[in-house]
């Protein structure tokens, strides 16, 4: 696989997700679960960032907003 394309990937996914670890080796050519635990990860921290979404926009319509000002 391309370096580039390997770092990219490492730079990208590496603020989102911290297992399965994005290494050099397992990037270039993944195993099946190496693949599922990856696409896993980043499906839970989506889903987590989608409540946290909702969470706040539910807040802010029923009046609990913590703004100063």
């Amino acid at each position: 696989m391309n370096e580039a394309v390997v770092r990219r990937t490492q730079e990208s996914l590496g603020r989102v997700i911290r297992k399965p670890p994005l290494t050099d080796r397992l990037l270039s050519k993944p195993p099946f679960r190496y693949l599922h635990d990856v696409i896993t990860e980043v499906g839970d921290n989506a889903e987590l960032c989608l409540k946290c979404i909702c969470w706040c926009l539910h807040c802010e319509s029923s009046g609990f907003t913590n703004h100063q000002g």
